[in-house]
């Protein structure tokens, strides 16, 4: 069976917000539902990097892949593939967003309401680990 790397951030500003972009209506999954910024992880790619990558490509925000925490993970079976979702943590130096045409709008908001918000059940259960677990402290730039 083959398997599938997926690379979720979750990005913080200086105040402890995190960024939320919702994807757009032609989004062929979830659409206008919110999101993480990342995306599937290239063949032979260095996942830190594909979430720099996908964070710059989604919202316009460089992160050094080197500042990314991996936080959480979950694995499950979706259609004959083994996919598995790796959710980073970091610090963005900006929060001037520049969405790609995969998402209409963006929000900074605490994790409280961003967990209210998420329709995504694993969206929510990662964004929950992580601020129970308080794994969001002591974040470089």
């Amino acid at each position: 069976m083959k398997t599938q790397l997926v690379a979720k951030a979750i990005i913080l500003d200086d105040k402890g917000k995190m960024l939320m972009v919702r994807r757009s209506k032609t989004a062929p999954r979830r659409p206008l539902w919110w999101d993480l910024p990342g995306g599937m992880v290239e063949e032979g790619e260095d996942i830190a990097a594909a979430t720099a990558r996908e964070i710059a490509e989604e919202a316009g925000i460089q992160i050094d892949p080197k500042h990314l925490d991996l936080v959480y993970s979950h694995t499950e079976i979706m259609h004959n593939l083994n996919v598995i979702w790796l959710f980073y943590i970091g610090r963005a130096a900006s929060t001037d967003v520049r969405l790609s045409y995969e998402h209409d709008k963006f929000q900074w908001s605490t994790f409280t309401d961003a967990i209210a918000e998420f329709e995504y059940p694993l969206h929510r259960d990662a964004l929950r680990y992580v601020h129970e677990h308080k794994l969001i402290q002591d974040l470089p730039l």
